[in-house]
């Protein structure tokens, strides 16, 4: 349950008392597809589409370190969050910016934004808050309790195999796939493609590689393999 509001445009602390004033607080993004589905809503509603939005993110109490205001769980760095300037990876502010927004300039993927700088409001309602874990019992979304068969890897909740050996067309690499009896990889969920993300980091895999989506049999009708539509926007297709 979500407020999106351009009436009230200030510092970031200012913004989150105005939450906090609705019984609510600034947005948390636990939950990777909840960028996703606000971007759809602000696209979906053009007077929203002119503003950055302070979202409930910040590392005031130790730079560097990234927290959600509304119970101090860590943040999800990288990618699906944060958006890429200049060919940099925000945060990118250091100790100048040390809050946290949703920056329309850059199709509002999360940036760091000095915490005076004026931006608009995105509250959620705290009636479901989550309350405060330690470090140790950090909030994390189990995968399922199932293996994937062989050559597979579980990576977020999806059997995938990463196969950095040869870089093929996108119609060899489906045939491939194909004889494997799997299928090229189909990704609807912002948390698996930060899953994803951070495998292929911490294996050093720094290719590029194709997804099951394709525009072939209709232009700008993206398709996964299995004729389902490919989610659009910020978060999940850059």
């Amino acid at each position: 349950c979500l407020l999106v509001d351009t009436s009230i445009i200030g510092p970031w602390d200012e913004v989150r008392q105005f939450c906090h004033g609705l019984k609510g607080e600034l947005v948390n993004m636990h939950d990777a597809n909840t960028l996703h589905d606000i971007f759809l809503f602000i696209k979906e509603n053009p007077i929203l589409d002119s503003t950055s939005y302070w979202i409930g993110a910040y590392d005031i109490l130790e730079e560097g370190d990234w927290v959600w205001s509304y119970n101090n769980t860590q943040v999800r760095m990288n990618t699906p969050l944060w958006g890429v300037q200049s060919g940099r990876q925000e945060p990118t502010g250091g100790t100048y910016e040390n809050c946290a927004a949703l920056n329309t300039d850059y199709f509002y993927y999360v940036f760091d934004d000095n915490c005076e700088a004026s931006n608009a409001a995105i509250c959620a309602a705290t009636g479901n808050r989550v309350p405060a874990k330690p470090a140790d019992e950090e909030e994390k979304i189990s995968p399922p309790n199932r293996e994937c068969p062989s050559p597979f890897t579980m990576i977020g909740n999806l059997c995938l195999l990463v196969d950095a050996v040869k870089e093929n067309p996108w119609s060899d690499q489906q045939l491939i796939c194909n004889a494997l009896g799997g299928h090229m990889a189909k990704i609807q969920d912002a948390n698996d493609l930060g899953d994803l993300y951070t495998y292929l980091i911490s294996n050093e895999v720094i290719i590029d590689f194709w997804l099951g989506g394709s525009d072939s049999r209709l232009e700008d009708t993206w398709l996964w393999e299995d004729d389902t539509e490919v989610p659009r926007g910020t978060a999940i297709l850059g």
